[in-house]
């Protein structure tokens, strides 16, 4: 997403989080990518998109069975780390979109984000 943000995509804060929220919740959440209703007061995506929970899945199992278990393992709150990387990630003004830090590669943003994320909380960003 940084990458593409930096190569001139534009995205707004709103899309990079209906896509981030399901992905780092995991397989539950990508699940109910599938048929969440936004009526439904016990929602934990609130919406339905099969494209997206396709592609995001997709994007989940690309990586090793070892990276997804050890995700897996840690438990994290993803709804709060959902939260903390929005707050990190560069916004316009009007914090409507985000805006590209060309100057630094997508790899060092993540990285520096992570890192203060995780100076502050415990692995799984859980209270």
């Amino acid at each position: 997403m940084l990458t593409e943000l930096n190569s001139g995509n534009k995205k707004t804060v709103e899309h990079v989080r209906v896509h981030l929220l399901p992905y780092l919740g995991g397989n539950a959440t990508l699940d109910a990518l599938r048929s969440d209703e936004p009526d439904d007061p016990a929602c934990t995506i609130c919406y339905t998109d099969v494209s997206t929970a396709d592609g995001l899945t997709t994007l989940r199992n690309s990586l090793s069975t070892s990276q997804i278990d050890a995700y897996d393992k840690v438990g994290v709150c993803y709804v709060r780390l959902t939260e903390l990387i929005m707050e990190a990630l560069p916004k316009s003004n009007d914090g409507v979109w985000l805006s590209p830090l060309k100057e630094v590669p997508p790899f060092e943003q993540v990285k520096a984000m992570m890192e203060s994320i995780f100076s502050s909380f415990k692995p799984s960003v859980c209270p």
